[in-house]
């Protein structure tokens, strides 16, 4: 497998797709995952200069916008990065979308992920998952498990932390509300591993009143009033993305998936994540410092297995949180 990574920060959407395409031709890539802050006023020029540069349209290009990028050479807040792969024709990209995810985040998602293992067949290894922010996390995470039994990477595009879309990117095309699925088959090796470096604080409270994304009350106060009570002061917008939610599926076990948080009603107190958590679960209030979220990242390295395989590339997806919480020391 034949890959590199490139990045530019010109605001020219059309400068910056060409230097993209430019960077990538000595490799012939079949397939591009990119990601590029929303700044740009015309994604479709992105990707006309692109496709000019390589003199083809017949590439799988799957991504989406968020709050600028890592990449190898640089960390931004304004521009485009860019994975690109040849595998010499070894590997199927197998690429699907659906949209309107928000009105039904579990069967768009199921679609969504149906259409892939229709065209991967029996061989797929692994899916990269990119959706816009509008629908439910938990419910199109189950919908495409209902499906997929091999591993998914992926994560919520976003919109520089306005919290009000996220753009996804297929072919070409620019979707708001949409889940994106790209499958890879046949003799692919690879490991993935995931860690946060959030870690819970306070006691346990359990969810008593949600209506979907919403969460209204849990221990018999308000979301922000629990929180409150547990982190010592409420919620602002500046902790929007960071100051999270440990959910425990399980409560005997010390396991927990991590819920943030994106708006909250100062009238009623309730607010709203990028996922639903159930009535009934058990939630803590999550918090990081610069050092846990360091921590975290060498959690997820250290995890990994010992590698057989000499790894051609890495991709890496990060929320926006850890981001705005290591500021000038995310290099």
């Amino acid at each position: 497998m034949k890959s590199k990574s490139i990045s530019t920060i010109n605001i020219d959407p059309y400068e910056a797709g060409t230097e993209i395409g430019d960077a990538l031709s000595d490799i012939q890539p079949e397939a591009i995952i990119m990601f590029a802050s929303v700044h740009y006023a015309d994604f479709s020029d992105l990707f006309d200069g692109i496709y000019d540069s390589l003199g083809t349209r017949e590439i799988v290009i799957l991504g989406g916008t968020g709050d600028g990028f890592y990449e190898t050479t640089r960390v931004e807040n304004v521009g485009v990065c860019a994975l690109g792969f040849n595998s010499g024709g070894k590997i199927k990209w197998s690429l699907a979308v659906e949209s309107e995810q928000s009105k039904d985040s579990f069967g768009v998602a199921q679609r969504c992920a149906q259409a892939v293992v229709d065209q991967a067949g029996d061989d797929l290894k692994l899916s990269f998952v990119i959706a816009g922010m509008a629908g439910d996390g938990e419910y199109l995470t189950a919908g495409i498990r209902s499906v997929m039994e091999t591993p998914c990477i992926g994560g919520l595009t976003g919109d520089d932390r306005q919290y009000q879309q996220g753009i996804v990117f297929v072919n070409g095309q620019v979707y708001e509300d949409a889940i994106a699925i790209l499958g890879l088959s046949g003799p692919l090796a690879f490991e993935v591993n995931t860690a946060s470096g959030w870690r819970p604080i306070g006691q346990t409270g359990l969810v008593e009143k949600a209506n979907g994304i919403e969460i209204a009350q849990i221990g018999g106060l308000s979301t922000t009033e629990f929180v409150n009570q547990q982190f010592g002061k409420p919620p602002t917008e500046a902790d929007m993305g960071v100051l999270t939610m440990a959910v425990y599926q399980d409560p005997n076990s010390d396991k927990f998936a991590v819920r943030s948080p994106y708006k909250v009603d100062a009238e009623t107190g309730a607010i709203t994540y990028f996922a639903s958590i159930q009535e009934g679960t058990p939630v803590r209030v999550c918090y990081a410092t610069r050092e846990d979220v360091i921590n975290g990242v060498h959690e997820a390295l250290d995890g990994l297995p010992e590698l057989d395989f000499e790894p051609t590339a890495a991709l890496i997806i990060s929320c926006a949180g850890r981001k705005w919480i290591l500021g000038n020391r995310t290099k």
